[in-house]
């Protein structure tokens, strides 16, 4: 059964994980996250930044593209696969 700490960590973990890990990777690293929540972790993240690409491809120029942001999605992709899952 999880700590209310532990459930704080994890909820912040969830509502913005790139403020707490510098990357993908390290939610990997992370000892306080179960390998469940590291894919729930990872997931969030991919969908945020689906959203944000989406948001930026609504709202600028086609030639215009974020590469930090396809990056970095391709980052968190790619460390999901590490996990034997892929990102939705």
């Amino acid at each position: 059964m999880m700590t209310q700490e532990q459930k704080s960590y994890l909820e912040k973990a969830m509502q913005d994980p790139g403020d707490l890990f510098g990357a993908p990777e390290d939610v990997l690293q992370d000892d306080r996250l179960s390998d469940e929540d590291k894919v729930k972790v990872l997931q969030n993240w991919a969908d945020e930044m689906k959203h944000i690409l989406e948001s930026q491809a609504e709202n600028m120029h086609p030639e215009i593209c974020s590469t930090a942001e396809e990056a970095l999605l391709q980052k968190i992709t790619k460390t999901l696969s590490g996990l034997g899952r892929q990102g939705s």
